[in-house]
């Protein structure tokens, strides 16, 4: 498989997951999803603060077409997720790609 089909493969794979959240969950529109490009302990921090999340673990050479991958395809072909925000804030070494909804927050 080559690696274009990788990334295909695991932002199929990582929109599964966030729709199923998303409906499970019952995040209405005006809630929204941010997305976030973190290191572990970033996502530590966003799966300790916030509830639900979903993580995929991308590896930073990967993580640009990854990203730029699943917002491509949720405007296309995922009408029910709402993104609140586009703007994916990143840090060094980031290898986790994680969707949380800012506004559940675990108490």
């Amino acid at each position: 498989m080559t690696n274009k089909n990788n990334i295909a493969f695991k932002v199929k794979e990582y929109l599964f997951h966030l729709s199923n959240a998303n409906d499970e969950n019952g995040i209405r529109p005006f809630e929204g999803w941010k997305f976030a490009r973190v290191d572990l302990s970033g996502k530590k921090a966003i799966e300790h603060g916030y509830y639900p999340t979903v993580v995929a673990e991308i590896g930073a050479k990967d993580m640009d077409d990854f990203s730029q991958s699943v917002l491509q395809e949720l405007g296309l072909n995922y009408p029910k997720v709402h993104v609140s925000d586009h703007k994916i804030p990143s840090s060094v070494g980031d290898d986790y790609f994680v969707a949380f909804c800012a506004d559940r927050v675990r108490r």
